[in-house]
């Protein structure tokens, strides 16, 4: 494939095509990264929670939402909406991805856990004991997966926030009302 130009097909494609949407999505995703989500927002207002209620305006104010917009700016309308398709179905698969963690590393050890301490408290009790370390790393593994699937779903909801506000920025004015409709809307009263 080659470079990647302004639309987000490779130069020797259609911008326009199903197809294209993908080297975009893929350059657009980059810059979302889990370790550059770290950086970012310690050194950033909105990672210190230092804003308000408004948090459409932190969003725009980071550096890396704003060269995600330049490159959304000068889209075609139907590479923007196939871009805002994309996101919903990533974030809604995120969510479902979290939802399952949630259930299987969480849920379903907490119950057999306290199912446990219920029919063979003294059992349970001696398993844990016997087996310290082991579940204390195990715990960490757990938090730490959880903290992972978090980040995720966090970064897939800002990708599509983005992408939601590139289009939002794209909406002209209001359109002006028609003489008809100014003449309707008098008779009315």
């Amino acid at each position: 494939m080659g470079h990647i130009k302004s639309g987000g097909a490779a130069a020797n494609e259609d911008p326009l095509a199903a197809d294209s949407v993908w080297p975009l999505w893929r350059a657009l995703v980059r810059e979302f990264g889990l370790w550059c989500m770290v950086v970012r927002l310690s050194r950033s207002f909105s990672g210190w929670g230092l804003y308000g209620v408004d948090v459409i305006s932190t969003l725009g104010d980071l550096p890396w939402a704003r060269r995600a917009l330049a490159t959304l700016r000068d889209l075609p309308e139907v590479q923007l909406e196939r871009l805002a398709r994309l996101a919903e179905l990533n974030a809604r698969r995120n969510e479902a991805h979290w939802r399952m963690a949630a259930l299987f590393y969480i849920t379903v050890p907490a119950s057999l856990f306290v199912a446990g301490l219920q029919g063979a408290p003294e059992y349970t009790r001696a398993m844990v004991s016997d087996l310290g370390p082991w579940v204390t790393l195990l715990i960490l593994g757990v938090v730490v997966q959880m903290l992972y699937y978090f980040a995720t779903q966090w970064r897939a909801r800002q990708v599509e926030a983005v992408i939601e506000l590139a289009r939002i920025e794209r909406l002209g004015p209001p359109a002006a009302p028609t003489p008809a409709a100014a003449t309707k809307g008098k008779r009315s009263r």
